[in-house]
Protein backbone atom coordinates (compact mmCIF):
# COMPACT_ATOMS: atom_id res chain seq x y z
CA UNK A 1 0.00 0.00 0.00
CA UNK A 2 1.19 3.52 -0.75
CA UNK A 3 2.68 5.44 2.16
CA UNK A 4 1.00 8.69 1.10
CA UNK A 5 -2.23 7.51 -0.51
CA UNK A 6 -4.32 5.29 1.69
CA UNK A 7 -7.50 4.49 -0.20
CA UNK A 8 -10.82 5.55 1.29
CA UNK A 9 -14.39 6.07 -0.01
CA UNK A 10 -15.21 9.45 -1.51
CA UNK A 11 -18.26 11.43 -0.47
CA UNK A 12 -21.23 11.47 -2.83
CA UNK A 13 -21.95 15.09 -1.83
CA UNK A 14 -19.60 17.92 -2.86
CA UNK A 15 -18.20 20.32 -0.29
CA UNK A 16 -17.21 23.66 -1.83
CA UNK A 17 -15.21 24.68 1.24
CA UNK A 18 -12.56 22.08 0.43
CA UNK A 19 -11.39 24.05 -2.61
CA UNK A 20 -8.81 26.25 -0.90
CA UNK A 21 -5.85 27.66 -2.86
CA UNK A 22 -3.42 25.22 -1.23
CA UNK A 23 -5.62 22.24 -2.17
CA UNK A 24 -5.90 23.45 -5.77
CA UNK A 25 -2.15 24.03 -6.00
CA UNK A 26 -1.40 20.58 -4.59
CA UNK A 27 -3.58 19.16 -7.34
CA UNK A 28 -1.56 21.24 -9.85
CA UNK A 29 -4.70 22.77 -11.33
CA UNK A 30 -3.89 25.94 -13.23
CA UNK A 31 -5.04 29.06 -11.42
CA UNK A 32 -6.86 30.35 -14.49
CA UNK A 33 -9.25 27.40 -14.17
CA UNK A 34 -10.10 27.83 -10.48
CA UNK A 35 -13.29 29.73 -11.29
CA UNK A 36 -14.40 27.30 -14.00
CA UNK A 37 -17.65 25.41 -13.41
CA UNK A 38 -19.96 23.16 -15.36
CA UNK A 39 -22.54 25.96 -15.26
CA UNK A 40 -20.27 27.95 -17.58
CA UNK A 41 -20.86 25.43 -20.37
CA UNK A 42 -23.96 26.25 -22.43
CA UNK A 43 -26.62 23.56 -22.28
CA UNK A 44 -26.65 23.30 -26.08
CA UNK A 45 -23.30 21.50 -26.03
CA UNK A 46 -24.06 17.79 -25.95
CA UNK A 47 -20.90 16.84 -24.07
CA UNK A 48 -22.07 18.76 -21.01
CA UNK A 49 -24.54 16.01 -20.09
CA UNK A 50 -21.81 13.38 -20.44
CA UNK A 51 -19.46 15.29 -18.15
CA UNK A 52 -22.22 16.05 -15.65
CA UNK A 53 -23.24 12.40 -15.58
CA UNK A 54 -19.65 11.42 -14.85
CA UNK A 55 -19.26 13.99 -12.08
CA UNK A 56 -22.43 12.92 -10.29
CA UNK A 57 -20.99 9.41 -9.89
CA UNK A 58 -17.38 10.28 -9.14
CA UNK A 59 -17.56 8.61 -5.74
CA UNK A 60 -18.45 5.37 -7.57
CA UNK A 61 -15.85 5.82 -10.31
CA UNK A 62 -13.18 6.22 -7.65
CA UNK A 63 -13.88 2.60 -6.69
CA UNK A 64 -14.47 1.09 -10.14
CA UNK A 65 -11.79 2.97 -12.07
CA UNK A 66 -13.95 4.44 -14.85
CA UNK A 67 -12.24 7.32 -16.65
CA UNK A 68 -12.86 9.73 -19.51
CA UNK A 69 -11.10 10.52 -22.76
CA UNK A 70 -11.72 14.17 -23.69
CA UNK A 71 -11.05 14.57 -27.41
CA UNK A 72 -11.14 17.83 -29.30
CA UNK A 73 -9.24 20.39 -31.30
CA UNK A 74 -6.83 22.97 -29.91
CA UNK A 75 -8.63 25.54 -27.76
CA UNK A 76 -11.88 23.56 -27.51
CA UNK A 77 -11.84 23.47 -23.71
CA UNK A 78 -10.41 20.04 -22.91
CA UNK A 79 -8.06 21.28 -20.19
CA UNK A 80 -10.80 23.38 -18.63
CA UNK A 81 -13.19 20.41 -18.57
CA UNK A 82 -10.53 18.14 -17.09
CA UNK A 83 -9.78 20.74 -14.43
CA UNK A 84 -13.48 21.09 -13.58
CA UNK A 85 -13.75 17.33 -13.16
CA UNK A 86 -10.70 17.27 -10.87
CA UNK A 87 -12.13 20.06 -8.75
CA UNK A 88 -15.36 18.08 -8.41
CA UNK A 89 -13.26 15.16 -7.24
CA UNK A 90 -11.54 17.35 -4.67
CA UNK A 91 -14.92 18.52 -3.38
CA UNK A 92 -15.72 14.88 -2.67
CA UNK A 93 -12.53 14.39 -0.62
CA UNK A 94 -10.60 12.77 -3.45
CA UNK A 95 -6.88 13.22 -3.97
CA UNK A 96 -6.43 14.59 -7.49
CA UNK A 97 -3.50 15.50 -9.73
CA UNK A 98 -3.26 17.29 -13.08
CA UNK A 99 -0.15 16.89 -15.22
CA UNK A 100 0.65 17.66 -18.88
CA UNK A 101 1.63 14.47 -20.67
CA UNK A 102 4.94 15.81 -22.02
CA UNK A 103 6.00 17.19 -18.63
CA UNK A 104 5.09 13.90 -16.96
CA UNK A 105 7.25 11.94 -19.38
CA UNK A 106 10.16 14.37 -19.05
CA UNK A 107 10.19 14.01 -15.27
CA UNK A 108 9.98 10.23 -15.43
CA UNK A 109 12.51 9.99 -18.28
CA UNK A 110 15.12 12.06 -16.48
CA UNK A 111 14.47 10.16 -13.25
CA UNK A 112 14.28 13.47 -11.45
CA UNK A 113 10.59 13.47 -10.70
CA UNK A 114 11.12 14.99 -7.27
CA UNK A 115 8.25 15.38 -4.84
CA UNK A 116 4.74 16.74 -5.03
CA UNK A 117 3.61 19.52 -2.69
CA UNK A 118 2.26 16.96 -0.22
CA UNK A 119 5.70 15.35 0.01
CA UNK A 120 4.87 12.26 -2.04
CA UNK A 121 7.31 11.11 -4.73
CA UNK A 122 6.12 12.19 -8.16
CA UNK A 123 5.61 8.70 -9.57
CA UNK A 124 3.82 7.52 -6.44
CA UNK A 125 1.37 10.37 -6.83
CA UNK A 126 0.75 9.51 -10.48
CA UNK A 127 0.00 5.90 -9.63
CA UNK A 128 -2.07 6.39 -6.46
CA UNK A 129 -4.15 9.60 -6.51
CA UNK A 130 -7.92 9.14 -6.66
CA UNK A 131 -8.14 10.87 -10.05
CA UNK A 132 -5.26 11.60 -12.43
CA UNK A 133 -5.73 14.05 -15.30
CA UNK A 134 -3.18 13.57 -18.10
CA UNK A 135 -3.51 16.68 -20.23
CA UNK A 136 -2.56 16.81 -23.92
CA UNK A 137 -1.95 13.07 -24.21
CA UNK A 138 0.28 12.23 -27.16
CA UNK A 139 2.42 9.49 -28.63
CA UNK A 140 6.17 10.07 -28.63
CA UNK A 141 8.81 9.17 -31.20
CA UNK A 142 10.64 7.19 -28.53
CA UNK A 143 9.28 3.73 -27.70
CA UNK A 144 10.83 4.03 -24.24
CA UNK A 145 8.92 7.24 -23.52
CA UNK A 146 5.66 5.72 -24.70
CA UNK A 147 6.37 2.83 -22.35
CA UNK A 148 6.58 5.26 -19.43
CA UNK A 149 3.09 6.53 -20.19
CA UNK A 150 1.83 2.97 -20.55
CA UNK A 151 3.29 2.04 -17.16
CA UNK A 152 1.41 4.83 -15.40
CA UNK A 153 -1.90 4.17 -17.14
CA UNK A 154 -1.62 0.41 -16.62
CA UNK A 155 -0.68 0.78 -12.95
CA UNK A 156 -3.80 2.86 -12.35
CA UNK A 157 -5.94 0.49 -14.39
CA UNK A 158 -4.72 -2.47 -12.34
CA UNK A 159 -5.60 -0.58 -9.13
CA UNK A 160 -9.07 0.41 -10.41
CA UNK A 161 -8.15 4.09 -10.24
CA UNK A 162 -9.69 6.52 -12.79
CA UNK A 163 -7.52 8.33 -15.31
CA UNK A 164 -8.87 11.27 -17.29
CA UNK A 165 -7.13 12.00 -20.58
CA UNK A 166 -7.37 15.01 -22.86
CA UNK A 167 -6.04 14.72 -26.38
CA UNK A 168 -6.18 16.13 -29.89
CA UNK A 169 -6.13 12.55 -31.17
CA UNK A 170 -9.33 10.84 -32.29
CA UNK A 171 -10.71 7.89 -30.32
CA UNK A 172 -9.94 5.60 -33.26
CA UNK A 173 -6.29 6.63 -33.27
CA UNK A 174 -5.98 5.78 -29.58
CA UNK A 175 -7.45 2.35 -30.21
CA UNK A 176 -4.68 1.62 -32.71
CA UNK A 177 -2.25 1.29 -29.81
CA UNK A 178 -2.39 -2.29 -28.57
CA UNK A 179 -1.88 -1.49 -24.89
CA UNK A 180 -4.66 1.10 -24.92
CA UNK A 181 -7.26 -0.77 -26.93
CA UNK A 182 -8.45 -3.27 -24.32
CA UNK A 183 -8.25 -0.81 -21.43
CA UNK A 184 -10.13 1.95 -23.24
CA UNK A 185 -12.92 -0.40 -24.25
CA UNK A 186 -13.11 -1.78 -20.73
CA UNK A 187 -13.10 1.32 -18.55
CA UNK A 188 -13.14 4.66 -20.40
CA UNK A 189 -15.89 6.77 -21.90
CA UNK A 190 -15.06 8.90 -24.97
CA UNK A 191 -16.29 12.50 -24.87
CA UNK A 192 -15.89 14.89 -27.79
CA UNK A 193 -15.34 18.44 -26.56
CA UNK A 194 -16.08 21.34 -28.88
CA UNK A 195 -17.80 24.67 -28.97
CA UNK A 196 -15.88 27.06 -26.69
CA UNK A 197 -12.43 28.55 -27.18
CA UNK A 198 -11.64 29.04 -23.48
CA UNK A 199 -8.51 30.97 -24.38
CA UNK A 200 -10.66 33.77 -25.80
CA UNK A 201 -13.52 33.77 -23.31
CA UNK A 202 -13.50 34.14 -19.56
CA UNK A 203 -15.67 31.82 -17.51
CA UNK A 204 -17.74 34.64 -16.06
CA UNK A 205 -18.95 35.64 -19.52
CA UNK A 206 -20.07 32.17 -20.64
Amino acid sequence: MSLFYERYPLSSEPNEEILTPIVLRRAQIGEKYWSATLDAIPDRFEYKDNVLGYVLKMHEHAETGWGLVLSGSFGSGKTAIGSIILMEGLKRRGRCLSVPCAAMVDRLWLKRGGELLNGAPFREGLEHVSFLFIDDFEFFDSKAKNTLVEQIIRARYDRDLPTIISTNLAWGRLLEEHYLESMLHDRWWPVTVKGIDWRKRCFEDC
